[in-house]
């Protein structure tokens, strides 16, 4: 299914790919690159090409028995690490952001968690 969906995309972008394109070089290597196309239009959107829709199917879990913890690279403003913590019933959500990723920062990150939750999961889920 993969397979096919990507040969029917392919096919409806190569009319638009085959497009003239000069670059004009120095020393250094492209400095500009210009391109005429045929036609600038959009392509109308074939929908018989789209995948049928699969019905969502929510895994859900009863209240105070689990939350996920995860973690992100963030590079905004200096290196920071989000830790993330997600209720499962819920879907209440924690995040701090930390300059470290250790041991100690997970453990602090956990205990502000619960504290902001009002209380500890059953389980812990970590991604």
């Amino acid at each position: 299914m993969l397979v096919s969906c990507r040969v029917r995309f392919l096919d409806l972008l190569m009319p638009r790919a085959r497009t003239r394109a000069r670059a004009r070089r120095d020393g250094r290597g492209v400095s500009r690159v210009s391109v005429a196309s045929p036609s600038t239009a959009p392509l109308p959107f074939d929908h018989s090409a789209a995948p049928a829709a699969e019905p969502i199917i929510r895994f859900e879990t009863p209240a105070g028995r689990q939350a996920q913890v995860d973690s992100a690279l963030s590079v905004c403003v200096g290196v920071r690490y989000a830790l993330l913590a997600v209720l499962g019933y819920s879907r209440m959500l924690w995040c701090r952001f930390y300059p470290r990723q250790d041991m100690a920062t997970l453990i602090d990150g956990l205990d502000e968690a619960f504290e902001y939750f009002g209380g500890v999961p059953q389980e812990l889920l970590f991604d």
